[in-house]
């Protein structure tokens, strides 16, 4: 399980290492944590939370496919 846990924490921190012409640019933890927020801030719903869209999208699909038969 360290190993995993290993590959998991490198593959964050390259996700906060960005290259941009020939010059690496670090991001913290908080900036990034900040930007994920706003995305999703942005792109959710007020009314129902991500999980009960995705249920409901899930749903809707099952449902969909369940008709065809």
């Amino acid at each position: 399980m360290g190993n995993i846990n290993s590959i998991s924490n490198i593959k964050m921190l390259l996700k906060l290492i960005n290259k941009v012409n020939n010059e690496l640019h670090l991001i913290t933890c908080h900036k990034t944590v900040k930007e994920a927020q706003a995305l999703f801030k942005q792109h959710g719903s007020k009314s129902e939370s991500l999980v009960d869209e995705f249920l409901k999208q899930k749903y809707q699909e099952a449902n969909k496919e369940n008709s065809k038969f």
